[in-house]
């Protein structure tokens, strides 16, 4: 990923040594950069278009049409890039689609939780009832309306997601410890 600066009156992030798109429409070196990085989402959006979670609308025509054509060229590029080679991978799971704000906020928990205990503790087996009661705790919270948890500061649902990662885990790890009732 490329260095970003932040235009100070507009707080957008711009590629470095490059002119904010509000403050400099019609010029600078930003129509070489077709893609823009949204500081408060965490995404790549079409300067052009601004990002959709904000409904920005940078909407300047001549802007719009010298960014086309390297816009284009970086689509076909990508394009050419993923027809060339061959990799079946098909019926593999499709880890793209995981969210990272999702999986970063877990991957937060799992850190505060390798400071507290240690760092794969939880490998060692938790029973299924422990983690379910844990995991239900953290979304009956997040349901009272209550964010984050009061002792880590990290979303309810993030910790919830985790005692559900280590449940699913303990089912492959340690099957003796499905302490669940019998089956109906």
């Amino acid at each position: 990923m490329e260095e970003l600066s932040i235009c100070s009156i507009h707080k957008i992030g711009i590629p470095a040594g490059t002119e904010c798109v509000l403050c400099d429409p019609n010029g600078g070196k930003v129509v070489a950069d077709a893609l823009w990085w949204c500081l408060h989402h965490g995404r790549m959006y079409k300067a052009i278009e601004g990002c959709p979670m904000c409904s920005v609308d940078y909407g300047n025509a001549q802007l719009k049409a010298a960014m086309d054509a390297p816009l284009k060229a970086w689509e076909e590029a990508r394009e050419k890039a993923q027809a060339g080679g061959k990799k079946y991978d098909e019926e593999k799971p499709r880890m793209a689609l995981l969210d990272g704000y999702a999986m970063e906020e877990l991957a937060k928990v799992l850190t505060f939780g390798a400071q507290k205990y240690s760092a794969w503790n939880w490998t060692e087996g938790i029973a299924t009832s422990r983690l379910l009661s844990a995991c239900l705790r953290h979304v009956f919270a997040h349901l009272r309306g209550e964010d984050a948890d009061p002792e880590s500061g990290l979303p309810h649902l993030a910790h919830a997601m985790s005692c559900l990662m280590f449940a699913l885990s303990m089912a492959k790890r340690h099957p003796e410890l499905d302490d669940r009732g019998p089956k109906v």
